[in-house]
């Protein structure tokens, strides 16, 4: 019974992760996205950021909001499903 709610929970997790990457793909696959502001930086609450003009603040946001959420979901569904497979399998009579 443990080990089928830690597979579904694996699973699912799994999913979050791969549709994390595909909006995170969809929305920087362009060289561009958007930035809050600092509340120092004068100007609109949201800024532009382009790969093209400003490649180290595109990294960064590529890398933060993009690459390790999917990474920290895929590391997380996979421990649920090597916790699923470590269950001991006891036959129901």
């Amino acid at each position: 019974m443990l080990a089928r709610k830690l597979a579904h929970a694996g699973l699912l997790v799994i999913v979050l992760a791969l549709v994390w990457a595909g909006a995170s793909w969809i929305d920087l696959r362009d060289g561009s996205t958007w930035r809050k502001r600092s509340r120092y930086e004068d100007g609109p609450f949201f800024r532009q950021v382009d790969a093209a003009t400003n490649a180290q603040d595109f990294k960064t946001i590529v890398m933060l909001r993009g690459v390790m959420p999917a990474v920290f979901f895929g590391t997380a569904g996979i421990i649920l499903l090597l916790g699923a497979a470590g269950q001991r399998y006891v036959p129901r009579p």
